[in-house]
């Protein structure tokens, strides 16, 4: 596993293996009508995938830690498996 300074260091392609076969996905959001980004976990940091899909490509890779980049994927997520029952 990386830290999130090794993973910022790897070159665009490898990032893009890396969260392919090793972070868990969590999430989708829409940024523009053709911009889609996809939040994944990473062990000890998230990392948000940028998708083009009128270029059918990934444009963006951002990795990050603070709580604040997770805000607009919060209402999507539903924690209540993750509740204890009644």
């Amino acid at each position: 596993m990386f830290t999130l300074l090794e993973f910022i260091a790897l070159p665009f392609t490898y990032q893009q293996v890396y969260v392919a076969r090793c972070c868990t996905y969590l999430s989708y959001r829409s940024e523009t009508e053709t911009i889609s980004c996809f939040l994944y976990s990473a062990d000890r940091f998230f990392v948000e995938v940028w998708y083009d899909e009128h270029q059918g490509e990934m444009t963006r890779i951002r990795p990050f830690t603070h709580r604040r980049l997770l805000e607009p994927y919060l209402e999507q997520i539903d924690i209540q498996p993750l509740l204890p029952g009644p």
